[in-house]
C-alpha cells in the first residue's frame, strides 16, 4: 500500500480494522477496551478517521450509532510540518480519499464543509466533484489562506484519473492554469511537477492554456 497517511495512522489495531472494515473486529476491541484506550492514534486520528479514510461506511454507522462518535470531532492534529493539513475531520478525511458515499453521509448530518473542495480535489475523483456540485456545495473560486485554489489541489493529486478531473475544471469554469499563489507564486504546473504528477504535467505542457 503506498500511502503515507495510512502508515502513519493505522498504528493500532482498533484503527486498523476501523479501516480494513472489519466489523466483528472494531466491536471486539471496542467493547473489551473501550474506545477512550484507543481513541488516538499517532497523529491524533480516531477510528472514525481511520474509517472515512478507508472508505468503510458500515464501520462509520457503527461508531456513530451503537458507539456515539461524533462525526464533527476535528481533533486530528497533525503538526504543522507534516505535508498535511491539521484538524481534519473525517468528512474531509472521505473527501481525500474521493468517497462519495461517505461524503455525503457526513453532509447529511450536517458536518462541517467548509473545506470539504479541496480535499475533494486532492482526490482526484471527478466523481465526487459532481456530487458535491448536485448538492450546491462546490465552489470553483475558493481560496485558501496561503492563496492555493483548486487547480493547485487538484495537481497534488497522486490519483492517475486528476487529469480527467483537471480538464473538466479547466473547461466547465473557465479556469486559468496560469494562477499563482500569491504567498510562493507557485502556478499548478509547479505544483505537479513537485508531487511527479507526470501525466498532469504533460498535459498542461501540451495544452497552451
Amino acid at each position: 500500500i503506498c500511502d503515507p497517511l495510512w502508515y502513519e495512522n493505522t498504528n493500532t489495531p482498533l484503527h486498523e480494522a476501523a479501516w480494513r472494515g472489519l466489523k466483528d473486529e472494531v466491536q471486539w476491541l471496542l467493547n473489551k477496551f473501550g474506545s477512550s484506550t484507543y481513541h488516538r492514534g499517532l497523529h491524533g486520528w480516531t477510528p472514525l478517521h481511520s474509517a472515512s479514510y478507508g472508505g468503510q461506511i458500515e464501520i462509520l454507522q457503527l461508531l456513530i450509532h451503537q458507539y456515539g462518535i461524533d462525526p464533527n470531532e476535528d481533533t486530528c492534529d497533525v503538526p504543522p510540518d507534516q505535508p498535511d493539513n491539521s484538524n481534519n475531520t473525517a468528512l474531509l478525511y472521505s473527501a481525500m480519499g474521493g468517497h462519495s458515499d461517505l461524503v455525503e453521509f457526513f453532509i447529511e448530518r450536517n458536518c462541517n464543509t467548509s473545506q470539504v473542495n479541496f480535499n475533494t480535489c486532492k482526490s482526484g475523483e471527478l466523481a465526487l466533484v459532481h456530487k458535491l456540485e448536485s448538492l450546491n456545495l462546490f465552489s470553483p473560486y475558493d481560496i485558501t489562506k496561503s492563496g492555493s485554489g483548486i487547480l493547485h489541489y487538484t495537481c497534488r493529486s497522486m490519483n492517475n484519473k486528476s487529469v480527467e478531473l483537471l480538464k473538466y475544471l479547466l473547461n466547465r469554469y473557465q479556469l486559468s492554469i496560469d494562477v499563482k499563489g500569491p504567498k510562493y507564486g507557485r502556478t499548478p504546473l509547479h505544483i505537479a511537477s513537485w508531487f511527479a504528477s507526470s501525466s498532469v504535467v504533460e498535459y498542461i505542457n501540451k495544452n497552451k492554456y
